[in-house]
Order: structure tokens, then sequence, then C-alpha cells
């Protein structure tokens, strides 16, 4: 069971209880076959609103393999795109009621347009082709028409409604009143002919002058409205589908920005203007990749309404866009493969592993990279590296990078850095927090379940961010001791940094050869190379004293020691240690730091903190 089939299991009771048909198992049984049914045709759609009101009438005059056809037709082709969560068809067709109103009853459009009356009545009119305001045994008579004619019937008895109670109308103060009018007008058409009442007994409405008859209201929108066609109806739809659906991308792109704004990480480090512009270009950029072939693949992304215009999926980001953002507005995408860096950063942020990264977390990314305080930037670079990348991600980032980044010629010590960094493997070990994605696939799903957790708490973490409250934590444990230079507090009264996980050995030259990558080029190259070696030394021995320190209470006799002392995998000691010593098919499962640790030794040193 899916949400889609919750949400059918809910309104099936709701369907014309009044009718004994929806009364019994056999009816119920009926109706949620059929809903079932076309929800598995077409996913895009599933099921929504009013649907459940159409089906049930349907059932009660076909078959159900009828049913289901006549509900395909409605559906697809006669009332296109009424049936999903902004309702565009529906939207579409109210401005072209008002534009049907304007020309053929314009005294009574003007007093109708200043009250707001048409836009709250097309919806409940059109989305159950009047089932819901009409008495059942009198609507099904609309519904008849509707099939044999198409849509142009809805609006035929639509004007011919508002042209009987066009006196009242014009004399209503408010749209209170102007309701209280068509409702009691709708509710009291009545069927003579008809053999089952929904109702028990008919009764007209208190205050009602007179019943209406629904043979005389359709051959009233007949002879009067009868000159309205399929095509003109299509014209004028065409005409403002463009209008709706800009109103509801602009709509769309103000919740957002909305959004974002109460963000307090994202806010603290960008301006409205900023946001607006940003989104703004996204979605330009975006827009431009769909229309020429060029943009997300064609599933849409997570969470997201398949049925809902395009506007809507550009508020996520896959990596192809990820990438391309980041690197042409981040700080990280000088040096040496910063693609790199950016995968390991997408990877990070797709905490489902579905290829997809919300807007949301790309605006805080960018934000702490390009406006954060030192301790902002290094939680990234900490994190992403201890996010697993997916098989052949690095490998392509690098040779991607490599294709487009000039030849440059660097000092004696980033040649050997290169060397070095170039001979290690990519692929993640045993020891990672994190599995690989890939392997996901065979995992249980309480497995899948939880690794996905713990990517959550990952990023969690690198973000400060408290679920619970949506709140962040600020991070001036360790900053005010190293003169950082911000103010973490301006991001919330708590100052308590929440944990990431201790980082292995080969996690950590992974993330050193980050490091080195991004100083390529800097006017300063040589300068940082030098307190960048000095500084993974100091933490390669870091790793190592907490691995002794961990291993000597706990293993006093040497039990996981060789014959002559030393430890299961060769370690660089403190003698002469040094970051290039280390070599990638000799990894210490028992090395690790810690992020305040690495925090602490980049604040100690001058070239790196300034």
């Amino acid at each position: 069971r899916n949400a889609t089939s919750e949400e059918i299991e809910r309104d099936l009771h709701r369907s014309l209880p009044e009718h004994p048909a929806f009364q019994s198992p056999q009816g119920i049984n009926a109706l949620r076959r059929l809903l079932n049914a076309y929800a598995w045709r077409n996913p895009a759609i599933g099921y929504c609103q009013a649907m459940n009101i159409v089906a049930s009438v349907l059932l009660l005059y076909a078959s159900e393999e009828e049913a289901f056809w006549l509900l395909v037709a409605l559906c697809e082709r006669l009332l296109p795109d009424y049936y999903n969560t902004k309702v565009v068809g529906a939207l579409i067709d109210q401005g072209v009621l008002e534009d049907l109103a304007r020309d053929h009853i314009p005294e009574l459009y003007t007093k109708l347009d200043s009250l707001g009356v048409l836009s709250m009545i097309s919806l409940s009119w059109f989305l159950t082709i009047f089932l819901s305001v009409i008495p059942f045994e009198s609507a099904v008579n609309i519904v008849d028409c509707f099939f044999y004619d198409g849509a142009k019937v809805v609006f035929q008895v639509a004007l011919a409604v508002l042209e009987a109670n066009q006196e009242r109308l014009l004399s209503c103060k408010d749209d209170g009143e102007a309701m209280m009018v068509l409702c009691g007008y709708l509710e009291n058409v009545h069927n003579p002919q008809a053999a089952i009442c929904s109702r028990s007994t008919f009764q007209p409405t208190a205050g009602s002058k007179e019943t209406v008859d629904i043979s005389t209201l359709v051959y009233d929108s007949y002879s009067k409205y009868g000159f309205l066609t399929s095509n003109m109806i299509e014209k004028l739809r065409l005409k403002h589908r463009l209008s709706v659906v800009q109103g509801l991308q602009d709509a769309n792109v103000k919740n957002v920005l909305r959004s974002l704004s109460l963000d307090p990480r994202i806010s603290a480090l960008l301006t409205q203007e900023e946001l607006s512009d940003l989104v703004a270009l996204i979605r330009e950029q975006q827009l431009s990749q769909h229309s020429w072939g060029t943009g997300p693949p064609g599933v849409a992304p997570p969470n997201v309404d398949t049925g809902a215009p395009y506007g809507e999926q550009l508020f996520h980001l896959d990596m192809d866009q990820f990438l391309s953002f980041l690197s042409a507005m981040g700080p990280w995408s000088r040096g040496e493969h910063p693609r790199r860096l950016g995968v390991r950063l997408f990877r990070l942020a797709d905490t489902d592993c579905d290829g997809w990264v919300s807007m949301a977390d790309f605006c805080r990314i960018l934000a702490m990279s390009s406006r954060g305080d030192m301790d902002d930037r290094l939680r990234l670079l900490y994190g992403a590296h201890l996010a697993v990348c997916q098989p052949g991600d690095v490998e392509d980032a690098q040779r991607d990078s490599a294709d487009d980044s000039p030849e440059q010629e660097g000092a004696e010590v980033a040649t050997e850095a290169e060397e070095y960094f170039s001979s290690l493997e990519e692929g993640s070990s045993a020891d990672q927090v994190l599995s690989s994605p890939a392997a996901e696939g065979s995992s249980a799903p309480g497995l899948q379940q939880q690794q996905q957790q713990q990517r959550m708490e990952l990023l969690d973490a690198v973000l400060q961010r408290n679920r619970d409250n949506e709140s962040f934590f600020g991070s001036a444990s360790l900053s005010s001791s190293y003169g950082s230079s911000g103010d973490p507090s301006r991001y919330c009264s708590k100052s308590s940094d929440m944990t990431l996980p201790d980082m292995n050995q080969e996690q950590f030259v992974q993330m050193w050869q980050t490091v080195y990558n991004l100083f390529v080029g800097h006017p300063d190259e040589q300068d940082f190379y030098h307190a960048l070696a000095c500084t993974g030394t100091e933490l390669l021995q870091m790793g190592e004293m907490n691995h002794e320190a961990k291993t000597k209470p706990d293993d006093p006799t040497g039990e996981h020691s060789g014959g002559d002392g030393t430890t299961d995998r060769e370690t660089p000691r403190d003698s002469g240690a040094t970051a290039a010593t280390v070599s990638s098919d000799m990894w210490d499962r028992h090395w690790h730091i810690s992020f305040q640790q690495f925090r602490a030794c980049l604040h100690k040193d001058e070239h790196l903190a300034s």
C-alpha cells in the first residue's frame, strides 16, 4: 500500500454516502478497484480529490470496465490537467469562464468580478461536473450531456445558471450573499423523472421562491449558449494556459524564497536580493536546458508531483546542475580537480541517494562555502570526505577536470604531493562511516533506512542543524580559542557542536589531497604547501596517538600486535613521519582523528587561519 492507496481509502466512504449502492461492501469495493486501477494506469495523476465523486456516479450507470474508460476520457481528454495537486486545468477553465461571462453577460461579470465570486464557484462546479452542488439525480443529466458534447457543456450550464440569477446577483452587497443566492438556486434543481432520489424526499430550500427543473436548465443552456464549440473552448484554454502556469511558477518561486529566507543558516549569510537572483538564475538556466532537451532526466525529482507544472520540479538539482552552479558561484572552483570536491559535496547533500539535491541544501552549501567562517568551511570539507561517493564518481570528476584545467608548473613540493596522491585509490574502505550507495540495493530495507539516517545525521552535523525544531547551532567552542573570524552566535543562541564522526586514515588522506588541490596556482602556493605539509604531519601523528591511547587500556597484552610489537598496519611514527610517507595499501584501520583535532590544527597555522 502506498500514499495514493491510503488517500483512496480515506475518501471511499465520502463518495455519495447517502446512496444505497455505497452503503454496502459491494459498492465500496467496486469504487476502490476503479480508483486504484486508474492510479496504476496514470501514476502522474494517481488520485486526486473529486475523482471519487465522479467515479461513484459512473459506477451507478456503467460496468466497472466501462466506468474505467469513461474516467480515462474524463481525466485525460475532456478535462485535461484537472486532477492534480495544482488543478491547473480548472484554473485555466476559470479564466475561460471569465472571458465568456465578460463577452455575453458583461454587466453581471463586472459585478461578480468586483466580488471575486467567479473564482470561488468555478472550481467546485467544474471539478465534479456540478455533482457536488446540484442534487445527484439532477446532475446526472448534465453528465450525460457532458459526455455527449464535451467540455463546452459545463460552460453552457454555468453561464445559464448565472444569467438565471442575474437580478438577484446584481443586488448582492458582498460575496457571501452572492454565494448564498447561487447555492440556493442549485440546491433547488430537481428531476421529476428520476427513479431514485439521492435524498429521501426532495424539499426546496427554505426561502426559495420556486424549484428549477433540470430539463429546463439544460434546455436554456443549449438554446442561449449552444453556439459555443469545442474549438472555441480549446482556443480560450490555450490563451489562458501560459498565464496560469506562469502564475503558479511565480507563486512557487515566492514560496521557495520565503522558505529560504526563514532558514537561519542561509539568511545569515545571503541577502534576500542575492537569494532572489540565485533562484532566478537557476530557474532560467534549467528552463533553458529543459527546452533544448539537455536538462534533467525524464524522471521527476523525488517528492515532486509529476502532474504538477515543470516549474515546480526546478527546485531540485541533479549532479550536473549542482556542479555547474557550484563551480560558477562557489569559491572552490580554483585549483586542480575542483569537480572532485563538488561531487563529494553533492553526495553529502544527497542523503537518500536518489540523484537529486534540494534547492535549500544547495543554498546552504553555497552560503557556507562562500560566506561562512573558517569553521563552516572546515565542516564542509570534513563532512564531504566522510560521505562515500558512488563507484566511478571521483574518477569521472578527475577526468572531466583534466579536460578543462590548463597545465601549471607547481613548486617541487606540489609535484611530490601530486605524485603521492595520484597513487592513492579513491575507493571506499570497510571502515568508512557510511556505506556505499551502490551496495544498498542488495541490503535489507531496515539496513537501508539505518544508512539513510546516518547520512542525514552527517549532513545535519555539517550544517549544525537540529531537525526537531529546524534550528541551527553555532560553532563557537574552539573558534574563540583560535581567533576565528565571524560570529557563530549569529545563527542561534545555542553554541554547542553537533558531533561529527571521527575520520579514518584513508578518508584523511583523500581530504588532504583535496586541500592540496585547492591551492594549486595560488600566488602563495609554496607557503601554503609548506603549511599544509606541517599540519598534515601533525594530524597524522595525532591519529596515531589516538590509536595508541585507545588500544593501551583495552589491549595490555599486545594481543593485536605482531611478534615484534608492531600494530596490524605500519604507520608513520613520531620520528620523521610526513604526509608523503603513507602508502595507500598500508592503511591503519585503528588510526582516527576527530573534527575538533582537525579544526584546532588548522586554526593554529597563521597562513591557513588567515
